[in-house]
């Protein structure tokens, strides 16, 4: 579990380099691999935020995208499909 302040917190936390080595070294390892966040904030599109920041963090790293999408199970609650690639 990781805290931060804020969405510019938040895309610090998902583009460290520890954070994205344990994602390339752990994904594969993965049986299911569930991905959610949960926030105290007010702000009414903190959801989308985090989406955008989640899918540019992929669009930045294809290599992470394609093991991600290579995944046996890869699933964000409240949606039908993965993140996208």
């Amino acid at each position: 579990m990781f805290a931060v302040q804020d969405v510019e917190g938040y895309w610090e936390y998902l583009t460290h380099p520890a954070h994205v080595r344990s994602e390339l070294e752990g994904i594969e390892l993965l049986a299911r691999f569930e991905a959610f966040d949960i926030t105290d904030s007010d702000d009414p599109e903190i959801g989308a935020k985090i989406e955008q920041l989640q899918a540019r963090h992929f669009a930045e790293s294809p290599e992470l995208a394609a093991l991600a999408a290579q995944a046996p199970s890869f699933s964000v609650p409240g949606h039908e499909a993965p993140p996208p690639a």
